[in-house]
C-alpha cells in the first residue's frame, strides 16, 4: 500500500487510518461490487455526517468491506478511512468477508452465489445454473433442494458459509421436479395474467410433498394441468386443496385420493400419520 497513509486518533485501540491514495486500494474480485445506488446513499450520508464507519482493507488495500465508502470518498475527493486486517491466503479473506457482512446482513444470497461463483466452487456454479435455468428465486432453489421449507435457516446459513454441497442423486432429483415445474408453466394451467405460476414457494411446498407421496401419478396430473384451470392460492393449506380437488377431477368417489397430508400437520403436528 501507498505510504501516504495517517493514523486517525480513535476514543478505542483499534487502529484507523486514512488515506487519498485512491489507486493502493483494489477490490476482491470474490467480493460484491458496489452499485451506483448504494454509492449515492453513502456519499449523502458520509457528506452529512462523515464516515462513522472505516472499511475494512487487507495489507495489500484489497477491499474486505467497505467499497462503497470508498468510492464515495474518492468522489468526494475526502480521505478514506479504514482498518488493516491480514487474513491470509484466499480462504481466509473469503471467510473474514462473509463473517463481516453475516454480522452487518448486508449479503443477499445472490450475493454469496456470485462471490463462491467467481471462486469456482462447483457446487455453486451447479445451484447458479439451475437457478438462471428455471428462473428460481435461491430461496425456492434451496427449498427444493431441501425437499421443504428451511423453517430455522439451516440451509440458508450452511449456503452462506459456503458449505452446500448436492450430490449428483441429488442434483437428478431436483433438475427432475425443476422440469416437472417447466411442464406445468408449459401447459399455462393458472388463473393469473400469464397464466403460469409454478415457480411460485407457495406452489411448490405442497407439490414437493405431493411428488413424494405415493399418491403422485405425473402422467395423471399433466392430463388434468392440460384440460382444467389451477388457481393459485395465498397459502400451502389453500393450495393443497387446490392441487387435490384438480388431481381428483373427473374421477369417481371411490377412486379420488385423499391429500398426502392433513391439514393439522400442515400446521406442523408431526404426531400425526401421513395417509397412506
Amino acid at each position: 500500500m501507498s505510504q501516504d497513509i495517517t493514523q486517525v486518533a480513535t476514543p478505542t485501540q483499534q487502529v484507523v487510518y486514512e488515506s487519498t491514495s485512491y489507486d493502493s486500494f483494489d477490490r476482491l474480485t470474490y467480493n460484491r461490487n458496489y452499485t451506483p445506488e448504494r454509492v449515492a446513499k453513502v456519499r449523502a450520508s458520509i457528506k452529512k455526517v462523515g464516515q462513522k464507519e472505516p472499511g475494512i482493507v487487507t495489507t495489500e488495500g484489497k477491499i474486505i468491506s467497505g467499497q462503497a465508502r470508498f468510492k464515495a470518498c474518492e468522489e468526494l475527493n475526502i480521505p478514506y478511512k479504514f482498518i488493516v486486517e491480514n487474513p491470509g491466503d484466499d480462504k481466509d479473506t473469503l471467510e473474514t468477508m462473509l463473517e463481516i457482512h453475516a454480522v452487518q446482513s448486508t449479503f443477499t444470497l445472490t450475493e454469496c452465489l456470485d462471490t463462491y461463483c467467481s471462486l469456482g466452487y462447483s457446487d455453486y456454479l451447479w445451484f447458479k445454473e439451475i437457478k438462471v435455468k428455471y428462473s428460481l428465486a435461491p430461496q425456492t432453489l434451496l427449498m427444493i433442494i431441501a425437499n421443504g421449507w428451511d423453517a430455522n435457516k439451516t440451509n440458508e446459513e450452511e449456503f452462506r458459509n459456503g458449505r452446500l454441497e448436492v450430490n449428483t442423486t441429488k442434483r437428478n432429483q431436483v433438475e427432475n421436479f425443476c422440469e416437472l415445474m417447466t411442464k406445468i408453466d408449459d401447459a399455462r394451467p393458472f388463473q393469473t395474467k400469464n397464466r403460469t405460476g409454478a415457480t411460485k414457494q407457495v406452489f411448490i411446498k405442497p407439490m414437493l410433498d405431493f411428488v413424494n407421496s405415493t399418491h403422485f401419478n405425473e402422467e395423471r396430473f399433466m392430463e388434468q394441468v392440460n384440460s382444467n384451470r389451477l388457481r393459485l392460492e395465498v397459502n400451502t393449506e389453500l393450495q393443497w386443496e387446490e392441487i387435490r380437488y384438480l388431481y381428483n377431477r373427473g374421477k369417481k368417489p371411490a377412486s379420488r385420493v385423499k391429500l398426502p397430508y392433513t391439514i393439522k400437520q400442515l400446521r406442523g403436528d408431526s404426531t400425526l400419520k401421513k395417509f397412506v
